[in-house]
This record gives C-alpha cells, structure tokens and sequence, in this order.
C-alpha cells in the first residue's frame, strides 16, 4: 500500500510540473522502420485444397517511414492531441515451389501516405501512452512484380505478361488503422516511438478473373519503431520536461 501511495505521489507532482503553464507545442519530424503483414495473400492465389506437393510461403519486410507531426498539450492536463502525416511501406512476399521444379516470388510493394492522430496520455516525466488512428492513401495500387521459371519450363509466359496480368486482378486499396503504442520525450527534444497497428480494412481487392483467384479479407497489421525531434514553441515551450 505504501509503495502506491508513493507512486501516485510521484506522478502527481510530475503532473503539477506539467500544468504550470497554459499550453504547450511542438512541431517535429519522425523516422523509423516498419514490420508488417498482410494478412491471407496466399489464399487468393491458391484457394482450393486440391492442390498439393508444393509451399507457399508468406514473408514479411522490414521497411521505412518517415513524417511529420504537431503536438498540443491540452492546458492543464495531462492530455496531448498528436495530428501526423507520414509515408511508409508495406511489402509481403509470396514465394511458391513444387515438385515439378516450378518456382516464382510474387512481390506486393504498397506505398502510402498516411494522416492520422494520436491521443496521449502523460505520466512521470517525458513518458506517455498513445491511441489513435490514420487514414493510408495507397499511392501505388498496383505495385505487384512477379518473377519466375516459368517460361524456361514451358509452363507459362513471360514474368512480364504474368506480371501485367496480376497487376489487372489483383488492385492495392487505402489502409485504415487503429493505433496503439507508447513514447518517451526526452527534455532535449528527441523521442522515441513504439507502436502497433491493426488493419481494420481490406487492403487488397481481387477483380473478376479466370485464374480461380479469390476475394477476402485482407488486413494489414505492422508494428512501427521511430525516433524524432520536436521543437516546442508558443506559452510553455519552457516546460522542463519537454
């Protein structure tokens, strides 16, 4: 009992700290890097289960991101609203083999533009928890490139007129995700970021097709590691622990 008594002390003298002054602002720019899935690719591909002697691997990439963000403290509180604009990546790897000696690596390369908001919560000095969500604006839908032996096997064309083809079926759409993560801000200025993002909506649509391609549900959930800077300006840009 008294080990949370002297935490609730702790925290609520590290808020008086913080409430002193009316407002707070900052303005900074992010980087990092992204580890993410879209979820069911390989069903679409191969949906019957008829099909045998072969693999079909998902693989996740490590990408980039970067961006910009505007953080207001709400005057008084221990409360901060974070709007952000930013760009990532999303790619997935499908990568088949059989036993007849077919192989062929099937690469989806999104690209987004993403504005979204953080709410956040302030605790003991620069440490802060953060819900929100973006909005992703997929800016190349249909990013797919397709490699192959196909064609020196006689089973198919070129990787190209493959290619092209899943290019008209298989369309990448906008991203919309719940976010949820936690931060540190040191008083310098620098952060650093963690969160996890659900996908709530379906990020790739399957079009009408003779290849007995199939239309699901696919999402994409990713876990994003950033660091920033922020420069705080206007009434509290004083505040110590910022």
């Amino acid at each position: 009992m008294k080990k949370i008594l002297t935490l609730l002390c702790v925290v609520l003298l590290s808020q008086s700290s913080y409430s002193q002054y009316e407002s707070d602002y900052s303005i900074g720019v992010m980087g990092g890097f992204s580890f993410g899935k879209i979820e069911n690719l390989g069903e679409i591909i191969i949906s019957e289960d008829y099909y045998s002697n072969y693999t079909l691997d998902e693989n996740r990439r490590i990408k980039g991101m970067g961006g910009i963000f505007f953080n207001a403290r709400i005057p008084e509180t221990i409360l901060a609203f974070q709007p952000e604009v930013s760009y990532s990546q999303k790619y997935m790897n499908l990568h088949y083999n059989d036993i007849y000696g077919l192989w062929y690596d099937m690469d989806f390369k999104y690209q987004f533009v993403n504005v979204g908001v953080m709410a956040k919560v302030y605790t003991v000095g620069g440490l802060n928890f953060e819900v929100g969500f973006q909005m992703g604006f997929n800016i190349t839908p249909n990013h797919i490139e397709y490699h192959s032996n196909g064609e020196q096997l006689g089973l198919s064309g070129s990787d190209i007129e493959t290619r092209d083809q899943l290019r008209k079926v298989l369309k990448g759409n906008n991203d919309f995700s719940v976010m949820a993560g936690v931060s540190y801000e040191f008083p310098f200025g620098l952060y650093i970021d963690g969160r996890y993002l659900w996908g709530v909506s379906d990020v790739v649509t399957t079009e009408y097709n003779p290849y007995k391609f199939i239309e699901n549900k696919n999402k994409a959930n990713s876990i994003v590691i950033s660091v920033g800077y922020a420069y705080s300006f206007g009434k509290s840009s004083n505040r110590k622990h910022r």
